[in-house]
């Protein structure tokens, strides 16, 4: 099993909030297994990514810590993707890659696709992820934004 940093970077926000991160104070796995012992029924992002194997699973180690984003949002950013959730969706992770790619275009969750409502599953072809408003699929080399 990987070792969790004993620190996440001091990370600073230059240009878009996705590039580095501030505000959390996620120190280690404890803090976040407390923290999401604290948040049950409310923020839980931090399941989420236990759920997806924490840096064991494809969202490797985090890179920022908590950013807060639009309607009392909040993301972070891990080598693999990120996890966003809000009070209306939950905690839903975005891969890096063409879907990533397809809801940046559209103005990530200010844009017009909001929030993700679901991780990413298999579809006859490739793969999609719902959103607030609407959906990306990745089939082939092709991504839609629907």
């Amino acid at each position: 099993m990987g070792r969790w940093p004993a620190r996440l970077p001091d990370c600073r926000r230059d240009r878009d909030p996705r590039q580095a991160g501030q505000g959390s104070g996620i120190r280690d796995r404890r803090d976040v297994q407390q923290r999401q012992r604290n948040s049950r029924g409310s923020r839980n992002d931090h399941g989420k990514y236990g759920e997806l194997g924490w840096e064991n699973g494809w969202l490797g180690f985090p890179k920022s810590n908590e950013v807060p984003i639009k309607d009392n949002g909040r993301f972070t950013e891990f080598e693999g993707g990120n996890i966003y959730w809000s009070p209306g969706t939950g905690a839903w992770s975005v891969e890096n890659g063409p879907l990533f790619d397809g809801w940046k275009s559209v103005g990530y969750e200010g844009g017009r696709l909001g929030f993700p409502i679901s991780d990413k599953f298999d579809i006859p072809g490739g793969v999609q992820q719902n959103f607030q408003f609407g959906y990306i699929t990745v089939i082939g080399d092709k991504t839609e934004v629907h």
